[in-house]
């Protein structure tokens, strides 16, 4: 007996097997008792269980029902059979009067009895049509019954076969219910099993990735920090180059500028010596005029001659030394260009490495300028 205390699944069993069992037995499941299954509540089945138990229990039994299905046999009309004919009886020997009386009594009778022969046989031959058509009747009766019989017979036995196969049916489903239930309770268990390895492999692989993420970590900062090593010490390779390349331009451009001081002087001499070559022409006129005065005692001609030959040689003399000092003061004046384009570019390219120094592609260094 089952009872709220067992379980969902113990319910439908039951429920299954009291269905099969009023299927078996030619019982109607009631209409709210049908179809429970899983979805259905313990109240439910429940409840359809004891619907189904309340009908097995108003029903006739299996032999009541097997003689209510019985056919009751078809009674057929019993048809008269015909009476044995009677057998001639003997009549004594008479006298000739009364045989001759008797005679035609008897032609008499024979008439009668003739007629009534005749009658006879027609009301025989009647009653043999009657029977035949009863006959008739009663073999059509009994195929009818027969076939009745035979159908209700295959009816019975069909109900019988359905009913087998109807717990035949549930038999399989059962068994391919119980069968999935423990296909499915494996599948389950080996799903649960694939779950539990999976989360297991995962949490390796997690620690085996943070184990790998902390060797990366360390293998980058250890490389960054050599890599940072090495460029610093590469940038204080390049500091010191740069530094020295500074003190070389700044020595250089010392050296231009001394030279630029040098040249100055010379410049301001040979300045000196050209604003002299005006006066110098004057006086060299001045003393070629003197000459010619005081040779004028003499062979004028000759003396004036000379005198202008001498002009003329000094003026050419001081004519180019003043082209000789002109080429020197323009080619110092384009030396000092060239030492003052040379000390621009110096200076410029001292601050532009000063410049790169301070701003650094390896970071912000940060270089104080030498002070002089």
């Amino acid at each position: 007996m089952v009872s709220e205390k067992n379980t969902k699944q113990e319910l439908l069993n039951e429920y299954k097997k009291l269905v099969s069992e009023a299927k078996n037995k030619g019982i109607t499941v009631p209409a709210n008792a049908t179809g429970m299954n899983i979805k259905n509540t313990k109240a439910d089945i429940l409840n359809a269980i004891q619907l189904i138990e309340k009908a097995l229990q108003t029903t006739p039994t299996e032999s009541k029902k097997s003689e209510v299905l019985k056919p009751a046999p078809v009674s057929v009309p019993n048809v008269p059979k015909k009476a044995p004919a009677p057998e001639p009886r003997k009549i004594p020997e008479k006298p000739a009067a009364i045989v001759k009386k008797e005679d035609n009594e008897l032609s008499l009778l024979k008439t009668e009895i003739k007629d009534e022969i005749e009658a006879l046989e027609a009301a025989k031959t009647l009653k043999k049509q009657e029977y035949d058509e009863l006959l008739a009747i009663q073999t059509e009766l009994e195929n009818f019954v027969a076939m009745i019989n035979d159908n209700k017979n295959k009816n019975l036995e069909l109900e019988k076969s359905q009913a087998e196969q109807t717990e035949a049916q549930e038999k399989k489903s059962k068994e391919v219910t119980e069968l999935s239930d423990i296909l499915n309770a494996e599948k389950i268990q080996t799903a649960k099993d694939a779950l539990e390895k999976l989360e297991k492999d995962i949490a390796d692989a997690q620690v085996a990735l943070e184990a790998d993420r902390k060797a990366e970590i360390d293998d980058y900062n250890y490389r960054t920090s050599q890599k940072q090593k090495m460029e610093d010490d590469a940038w204080d390779d390049e500091l010191k180059r740069r530094r020295e390349a500074i003190a070389e331009i700044q020595a250089e451009t010392a050296k231009l500028q001394d030279d630029i001081d040098s040249k100055a002087a010379l410049v301001a001499e040979l300045n000196a010596k050209i604003d002299e070559i005006p006066s110098l022409i004057e006086q060299a006129k001045k003393d070629g005029a003197d000459a010619k005065e005081k040779e004028l005692g003499r062979d004028y001609g000759y003396k004036t001659h000379m005198a202008n030959k001498d002009a003329e040689v000094k003026v050419q003399s001081l004519q180019k030394q003043i082209e000789r000092l002109k080429t020197d003061y323009d080619a110092v004046l384009a030396e000092k260009n060239d030492i003052q384009t040379k000390l621009d570019k110096a200076r410029e390219a001292s601050n532009t490495l000063y410049m790169a120094t301070v701003q650094s592609t390896g970071g912000v260094k940060f270089l104080k300028p030498d002070k002089n």
